[in-house]
């Protein structure tokens, strides 16, 4: 068998796609991760997430995991599930991260991140005017007098905002 690795075809970028199976495996340093095969909606093609376990990364790794539907604390901790067939994740669906990194020389894509499907969930009308007009506060302080006056004028440009979101948006 050759160690070369077979080049993974599917895009690099976010994808919407599913879970297709989870298992519990040991990486080459003999640490125990879990594994999430995600296929892409996108281009039909699939990739395995490697989420690691350390003390640093499991912060991160449950985050991942509830992504994909998994709440540890209902299944009682009990990471053995994931180990099987069909997997509990199986059929989530999700969007997610493809990245080439580099490592020892070689060049290799892998999954960054992640997410439950959608996004992010944009806010009213009245909450985001309420955080631009703080934002543009802010940055206006801190802007040379020159450049001042210039934001001032074209924002003159637009209507004043007025409501009360302004207190529920903090920075």
């Amino acid at each position: 068998m050759s160690d070369e690795k077979k080049e993974l075809k599917i895009a690099l970028g976010w994808h919407q796609g599913e879970v297709t199976d989870s298992a519990i495996v040991i990486n080459k340093q003999k640490k125990g991760q879990i594994a999430v095969m995600l296929k892409s909606k996108d281009d039909g093609n699939s990739i395995s997430a490697y989420l690691s376990c350390s003390d640093a990364s499991l912060e991160w790794t449950i985050k991942k995991l509830e992504a994909c539907g998994w709440d540890p604390a209902k299944h009682d901790y009990e990471f053995d599930l994931l180990n099987g067939d069909p997997s509990p994740i199986k059929g989530a669906e999700v969007s997610f991260e493809v990245v080439e990194e580099e490592f020892e020389g070689k060049t290799f894509k892998k999954v960054s991140w992640i997410n439950r499907p959608g996004g992010f969930k944009k806010l009213d009308e009245g909450k985001a005017s309420a955080f631009s007009a703080k934002l543009r506060d802010r940055l206006l302080k801190k802007a040379p007098q020159e450049e001042r006056a210039e934001i001032v004028q074209e924002a003159a440009e637009y209507p004043e905002e007025t409501g009360d979101a302004e207190e529920e948006i903090g920075f």
